[in-house]
């Protein structure tokens, strides 16, 4: 799958990968799963 993004968002999810210490795409997976209100453990890096 890809996922396009502009600045803002590229911005943005490069802000949080760095603040959550996991990749741009961990970032997509938790925000995902969370609005689905699905309980997600962390993945292993």
């Amino acid at each position: 799958m890809t996922l396009r993004t502009d600045a803002e968002l590229d911005r943005a999810l490069t802000e949080l990968a760095q603040i959550e210490g996991v990749s741009k795409q961990e970032v997509v997976r938790r925000a995902v799963l969370a609005r689905r209100g699905h309980a997600h453990p962390p993945r292993a890096h």
